[in-house]
């Protein structure tokens, strides 16, 4: 009895098993699930990348970098929230120049983070 009930919870894999084989074999490009049309949300995302990578942004960039350090530097006595901000806005400063500056120097493309 134990045998039967052994052998009956091993054929159900071996079952499906097969018949996935057999479907993926009768019908590979459905198996595969290839797909040729683009997804609806890539042009935007391209659109947003190159513009963050653009000689606008890394103009915008280096201004922001400038203006902060001026700011951290002859501040003076400032808030500490201010201080967060100003730092907030240097590093992303730093990583969407990033992108340019590491384009400038290897001369090869950059990914954008």
């Amino acid at each position: 009895m134990k045998n039967t009930s052994k052998l009956l919870s091993l054929r159900l894999p071996v079952l499906l098993l097969l018949a996935t084989l057999f479907l993926s074999i009768l019908a590979p490009s459905q198996a595969l699930a290839s797909s040729s049309q683009n997804l609806p949300w890539e042009a935007p995302l391209q659109k947003l990348a190159s513009s963050l990578t653009g000689p606008v942004a890394q103009s915008i960039c280096l201004i922001a970098i400038v203006i902060c350090g001026c700011a951290l530097i002859f501040g003076g006595e400032i808030g500490d929230f201010t201080k967060r901000m100003i730092y907030i806005v240097m590093v992303v400063a730093f990583i969407l120049g990033a992108t340019g500056f590491i384009t400038t120097m290897f001369s090869s493309s950059s990914a954008v983070v």
